[in-house]
């Protein structure tokens, strides 16, 4: 068996493994993200995008990046997410997300759009979205910083500086899994998302897949991008509590 079938096979142990502490009382694992959006895909990009979801599925020693931290001895975080306007809303009566989201931190997400003549096709490129046309918006929200973990196969630790290749062998992830939830959480997480990700034209709920990185970054699908590396990335689980909810115009967001 190939080195990458190998990871994704052990990987996949753990994330069952995740999942059936869900009878023990542990916290079962999100599901997949896929983000409500109009159908209309734009095919003066698809080649591109279609491209980067198959890069992305091979994992390379350059996917080992530097990332943007979050202090994880803070009580909150402000984070930011690219909506399609005919969406639902992300909260709940009482302010609760409603569904885990894929999310960034706002000043790295503008330093990396700043200046873009077409703002929403390149935070899609940015944050590793599919290029659908339709109005978006920026939605900016305020959570509690242990309602975020990092999509890293490695560990949800939203401190670390970097995700690491290397899997813990299956009597540890075991070990660890039984007293850690979020850990369990996390590798189920990861799992499912790659399984989701890496498709096309397939009886799923996106047909056209995701470059997931499962490094703890966006891939930056951009042709002229020099470096892949889009943004840090960050999962805000559902249910948890926001607070100074605002709407910006990507426009105005990525000037």
């Amino acid at each position: 068996m190939s080195s990458i079938g190998s990871w994704l096979l052990q990987l996949g142990r753990l994330a069952f493994t995740g999942i059936a502490l869900t009878a023990a009382g542990a916290v079962m694992a999100e599901e997949a993200i896929f983000w409500p959006a109009p159908a209309e895909v734009r095919a003066d990009q698809l080649d591109a995008y279609n491209a980067a979801v198959r890069d992305a599925a091979i994992k390379r020693p350059g996917f080992a990046k530097a990332l943007r931290p979050i202090d994880d001895t803070r009580t909150n975080v402000r984070v930011i997410a690219l909506r399609w306007v005919g969406a639902s809303d992300i909260v709940d009566a009482k302010g609760r997300l409603k569904a885990s989201l894929f999310v960034a931190l706002p000043k790295e997400l503008a330093a990396a759009c700043a200046g873009a003549a077409d703002p929403v096709l390149a935070m899609q490129q940015i944050l590793g979205l599919p290029p659908r046309t339709g109005e978006y918006v920026m939605v900016e929200f305020t959570i509690p910083v242990r309602k975020a973990f990092r999509p890293c196969a490695s560990g949800p630790d939203v401190a670390a500086k970097t995700c690491s290749f290397m899997l813990p062998d299956d009597p540890a992830a075991v070990a660890r899994a039984a007293v850690d939830p979020a850990f369990a959480e996390t590798q189920a997480f990861v799992f499912r998302q790659m399984w989701a990700s890496y498709t096309r034209n397939v009886p799923t709920k996106e047909s056209y897949g995701y470059p997931f990185t499962a490094m703890g970054w966006s891939y930056d699908w951009n042709p002229a991008a020099e470096d892949k590396y889009g943004v840090s990335e960050y999962i805000a689980r559902q249910g948890a509590p926001t607070t100074r909810l605002k709407k910006i115009v990507p426009q105005t967001f990525c000037r």
